[in-house]
């Protein structure tokens, strides 16, 4: 007998909320500092050592993200691998379901920090044009980065964090205030000893959890 979808979703849920309030019963404040709706900051961080449950952090949060109607994208960067900020916009496209043949067209563009941007501002934007009636949310987009340490590496002078937050986040921001003004988006880098990353990018209020 085939199970109704309705009931394998409110299944689905109620074991998810508990888990939630099993696991992270000492967490509730930061849950809710991150997922706050009403939050105006658009980047968080979340910096702590190896084995402080960032990654099930990220995950709890996800699960309340998308019960606000937020459409949520993950990137895990991986480790061994250096960073450029071509490579992340590469595995951000990924994530977003861009095609090879798409991504082969504009890839040229991609070796400038602002086209970087700019092109995952496009992306943001089609996204939900596409795929508005499948999603049926409103336009609310979370970036999630775990292991976001790797931006950074101690031998270079000029950090990618600077990159992404001076040069990359204002590009694409600018493409989707000019194209669509109701979208909503927020990116949330968890790793470890990010706390640093103020210093770095000359900002002094970001939402920052910091277990170290």
């Amino acid at each position: 007998k085939k199970i109704d979808d309705g009931v394998v979703t409110a299944l689905i849920e109620k074991i998810e909320d508990w888990l939630y309030g099993f696991e992270f019963t000492d967490r509730i404040r930061d849950l809710e500092m991150i997922t706050n709706p009403f939050s105006p900051p658009i980047y968080q961080l979340i910096s702590a050592p190896m084995g402080y449950g960032k990654t099930r952090l990220l995950e709890i949060a996800q699960i309340k993200l998308k019960k606000q109607n937020w459409h949520c994208i993950n990137l895990t960067l991986s480790r061994g691998r250096k960073y450029s900020i071509k490579q992340f916009t590469l595995e951000l496209l990924k994530e977003f379901k861009v095609g090879k043949e798409e991504i082969a067209s504009f890839e040229k563009d991609l070796d400038m920090v602002n086209e970087c941007g700019r092109r995952i501002g496009i992306t943001m934007v089609s996204f939900f044009s596409k795929f508005k009636k499948k999603l049926n949310l409103t336009k609310n987009i979370c970036i999630l980065i775990d292991q976001a340490e790797l931006l950074h590496s101690p031998e270079e002078e000029n950090s990618l964090v600077q990159e992404v937050f001076r040069t990359f986040i204002p590009s694409m921001s600018e493409v989707v205030k000019s194209k669509d003004k109701n979208i909503k988006w927020r990116f949330i880098f968890s790793g470890r000893y990010i706390a640093k990353w103020e210093n770095k990018i000359n900002r002094n209020n970001i939402p920052l959890l910091a277990y170290e």
